[in-house]
């Protein structure tokens, strides 16, 4: 006799909204590199570009492992650059109660959330 079990998976997945967002006001000189690392984010990607760059990326920092976003701004460049980066995360929560591994309460959530970084960078001496 042969005796086959199956359990019901269920996902919910819930879409927080777009937090307003933050402001991020940053200084640096001509041709010097800035990193913004972001250790919660999942991921990080542009939303709208920087106008004056030589380097305007979303990367993950080697270092750490964190996504981050590198800005080094064009050759001889002074004056205000801004970038609008999102970033997101996602979170999966387990949680099981009862017993035995096809416990009827096995559920499994999904949340993703969504931030967008306004980085308002002065390159001046």
């Amino acid at each position: 006799m042969v005796v086959f079990l199956s359990c019901k998976k269920e996902s919910v997945t819930a879409l927080a909204p777009a937090a307003p967002g933050e402001t991020i006001a940053v200084r640096i000189a001509p041709d010097q590199s800035y990193i913004l690392n972001l250790p919660e984010a999942n991921n990080v990607s542009i939303s709208r570009q920087a106008a004056h760059f030589s380097v305007s990326e979303a990367l993950v920092n080697a270092e750490n492992g964190s996504p981050s976003y590198r800005y080094i701004p064009a050759a001889g460049f002074t004056g205000n650059d801004e970038i609008v980066l999102i970033s997101s995360k996602t979170m999966i929560n387990y949680s099981t109660s009862g017993s035995g591994a096809c416990a009827s309460g096995n559920s499994d959530s999904k949340t993703s959330s969504t931030n967008l970084i306004t980085l308002k960078i002065t390159v001046a001496n």
